[in-house]
């Protein structure tokens, strides 16, 4: 991998003189189905794959079809892609519908290479009264690129354990010895389906035209918000975002995936039984001018206190401090006198454990 990234900076230098690049990270959107009996090892895969490069830099997306996880969206991707069957992949949008047999490899080809543009979710908030979520995805472009260009926004479920038709898991390895799902039984009941697409906010191909020029060069850079309501069945403590930047093209070879970025859509919070703290905390919305609230989810009963502070330490201005009851709680912060900058908001127990979030005052 190092070697690979390696070879490209010596390359720029010598024909170029000056050179960057992006860190590409990969969209493996994977076509699936709870009715199909070998896509239990697609997910295996799928899982294979991130425990060897990392979550940070592979972007999983199960698109499910004829099955209670479908959404029209994603049937339109797999008619589009899909010319193989199920489990397949395609990588990138590339051009081409990958059997699950190479997907590791291929995974591991695109990230030895460099990407023209960096993506990145400037702004993920979420706000848990109206349950609306407000992204921005950002393009840094590091090299030109020509063509219909465009933003996309994912809202994908972590995990989903449910049983029934639709849900449970047949399974063509329930007699295959060695195999990890032999006896797990067929269909498998309560089988967890992992990073399940629950709606693209851009549609299947990208979203609005023209937000990203027909040409762009070195150094530009473009954004795109989205927003969504996150309907009350979900949970947002199990949704991810995903944003990427493709190309709006009328053929398979004309739609590929140029960078991405995936985030939580809720911070979570590092806790053991002993403590006090939130399983997540999240700040809407940021950054702020004026008025931003915090929101947090209290495991139990307790002392906690909450301050803000400035970039050197200082505390600011203290939003909570005394007995909560466990559940969700909100603090609301008035940021018109404060300068502009970067705060942290944090928020301890008196267990000694602490949390924080950063914060951006305009």
């Amino acid at each position: 991998m190092k070697k690979g990234l390696l070879i490209v900076i010596t390359i720029c230098a010598a024909q170029f003189g000056i050179c960057q690049f992006s860190m590409p990270k990969v969209v493996i959107e994977e076509f699936t189905g709870a009715w199909c009996g070998y896509c239990p090892e697609g997910q295996l895969i799928i899982d294979d794959i991130i425990n060897t490069y990392g979550e940070e830099d592979v972007i999983p997306v199960a698109i499910h079809n004829g099955d209670a996880m479908t959404t029209s969206d994603g049937d339109a991707v797999d008619v589009a892609f899909n010319t193989i069957g199920y489990p397949s992949a395609v990588i990138n949008r590339d051009g081409a519908n990958y059997n699950r047999g190479v997907w590791k490899t291929n995974t591991a080809t695109k990230l030895q290479g460099a990407s023209s543009a960096t993506v990145s979710l400037e702004t993920v908030n979420y706000n848990p009264t109206n349950r609306l979520i407000e992204i921005v995805v950002k393009a840094s472009f590091t090299g030109p690129l020509s063509g219909d260009l465009r933003f996309n926004a994912y809202i994908v479920e972590n995990s989903i354990l449910k049983t029934g038709s639709g849900y449970d898991q047949t399974n063509y390895f329930n007699t295959t010895a060695g195999h990890f799902f032999q006896g797990a039984g067929n269909p498998i009941v309560g089988f967890t389906h992992k990073h399940v697409l629950h709606a693209m906010l851009g549609g299947p191909f990208g979203s609005t035209a023209g937000i990203i020029p027909a040409t762009v060069n070195f150094g530009s850079n473009y954004t795109e918000s989205f927003t969504y309501t996150l309907p009350s069945a979900l949970d947002p403590a199990n949704i991810t975002v995903v944003g990427m930047v493709m190309r709006y093209g009328a053929t398979n070879s004309d739609r590929d995936i140029f960078n991405g970025d995936h985030a939580p859509l809720l911070t979570p919070v590092s806790v053991d039984e002993s403590n006090l703290l939130a399983s997540w905390m999240e700040v809407y919305p940021n950054p702020v001018s004026d008025i931003s609230n915090v929101s947090y989810d209290l495991q139990q009963d307790g002392n906690i206190r909450m301050e803000l502070l400035d970039a050197s330490g200082k505390v600011v201005k203290v939003l909570a401090d005394g007995f909560m009851n466990s559940g969700i709680h909100t603090e609301t912060l008035r940021t018109a006198e404060m300068s502009s900058g970067i705060y942290l908001i944090r928020m301890s127990d008196s267990h000694g454990n602490a949390a924080t979030k950063r914060l951006r005052v305009n």
